[in-house]
């Protein structure tokens, strides 16, 4: 079991006073500059209604706008939106009816400033708003240690049952092996003063590499740090290779197209994912299956999985927190070869083949 790191380079409805825009063209960039009082004969009282609350990361509220117009006039609308509150707005949709819903799976974590026009006969009117994108992040509970990198615990977390031993005697794909592996991992998060962990009856529904997902962004949540945002298809590949040479996967400077900034990699085999999770945060100090943490350590590479995990990856502007994950048979032992890729990417959002908010969903 190995770990590898790299780091590379470094709202509400508000109400505009009226503006006529007259002809022109919706297009991409800064809003162009109104010209003067628009004429109070058709239309009045443009408002954007938008989320009053912190939106999650993944969710598609509906934005809407209303504005008040003479009995048979039809008015447009079109929106936009803004990111950081600062620079290019961006079209959300052209011209069409008062509501859309606008995804957010677009829309990195942050504060967004949005946009409507709406056109009734040769004179357009804009109204301006704002929204709060979360990434789920919340502060850890009351009582919680949160254990974070450079500090990690005294000791392995073997506090029973050994799970292994339970599942080698029902079988691995048994209810009670399933449930020794999350108990093992609920009595190690106790020592810490954290909650068990939130399994959804659904779990089923969810493939081994997403289990990884979820299970990452619980630890992560659970302690203060903002969650990963979702699974990347190039990382994904990378993390697959990896786990079928039971290796480190090499994180790479780009993915999708996006710079890499940091990321580190992390490999196992175990029977499990829930137990391969609980390897690398939990026994992974002097003297446990952590081959790189002999006893009685320290060495190098104790606690360097955890340390991984819970790493604080850079934040910012079009910045992306994003994994790779693999579950692949690992015929040496009969078990599974386990693979997780964490990286922080900046430049156009990346495609998600399965997000936080999608576990979030499902009841994690």
């Amino acid at each position: 079991m190995r770990s590898r790191m790299r780091r590379g380079s470094r709202t509400g409805a508000v109400v505009l006073a009226a503006l006529a825009v007259v002809g022109g063209p919706v297009a991409q960039g800064r809003l162009p500059r109104a010209y003067g009082p628009a004429p109070s004969g058709l239309c009045h009282g443009l408002v954007l209604h938008t989320p009053t609350q912190p939106v999650e990361f993944g969710a598609a509220p509906v934005l809407r706008a209303s504005l008040h117009c003479r009995t048979g006039v039809r008015a447009r609308f079109a929106f936009f939106a803004q990111a950081g509150m600062t620079g290019r707005f961006n079209l959300l949709r052209g011209w069409g009816r008062g509501a859309i819903r606008w995804s957010t799976q677009v829309a990195w974590p942050g504060r967004w400033g949005l946009a409507v026009w709406a056109r009734a006969g040769p004179t357009t009117w804009r109204a301006a708003g704002q929204a709060v994108v979360s990434d789920g992040w919340r502060s850890p509970p009351r009582g919680a240690r949160a254990l974070l990198p450079p500090h990690n615990p005294a000791a392995n977390g073997e506090l029973g049952p050994d799970f292994r031993a339970v599942c080698a005697a029902a079988g691995r794909d048994s209810r009670r092996c399933w449930s020794a592996q999350i108990d093992a991992v609920d009595r190690a998060r106790s020592a810490e003063g954290l909650g068990p962990l939130q399994i959804p009856s659904t779990v089923r529904r969810v493939t081994p590499a997403e289990l990884l997902l979820a299970w990452t962004d619980e630890e992560r949540i659970s302690r203060g740090l903002p969650p990963v945002l979702g699974l990347v298809p190039a990382l994904d590949g990378a993390a697959v290779g990896a786990a079928r040479l039971g290796r480190d996967a090499t994180v790479p400077f780009t993915a999708n197209g996006d710079r890499v900034l940091a990321g580190g990699s992390n490999w196992a085999t175990d029977i499990a994912p829930l137990a391969t999770g609980y390897d690398w945060l939990y026994e992974d100090g002097p003297g446990s299956v952590n081959q790189y943490c002999p006893a009685p350590g320290p060495a190098p590479g104790c606690w360097a999985h955890r340390d991984s995990i819970l790493a604080r990856l850079p934040t910012g502007p079009a910045t992306w927190r994003v994994m790779g994950a693999a579950a692949v048979p690992w015929p040496p032992t009969g078990g599974i070869s386990d693979e997780e890729i964490l990286a922080s990417v900046r430049g156009t959002r990346p495609p998600l083949l399965f997000t936080w908010a999608e576990a979030v969903r499902l009841g994690f």
